[in-house]
């Protein structure tokens, strides 16, 4: 028989197992807004390549992201 604290301890524990938060970091691939963290938006980036890509980012102009 399962014990209502081992329940209890699992539901506590979610939210610090990364559970809690699916919105992208700056630089990190973005398709709209909403994939983005706060204060971010989904921008299209220039790579070395010149490839164009769709990335989180905030409104600085100068904003680099690494090759990936």
């Amino acid at each position: 028989m399962r014990s209502p604290w081992m329940l209890l301890l699992v539901f506590a524990v979610l939210p610090f197992a990364g559970c809690g938060s699916n919105k992208n970091s700056s630089c990190e691939p973005c398709t709209n807004v909403d994939d983005c963290q706060s204060g971010l938006t989904c921008q299209q980036f220039r790579d070395t390549n010149g490839n164009i890509r769709n990335l989180c980012g905030d409104a600085n102009p100068n904003m680099t992201c690494p090759t990936r």
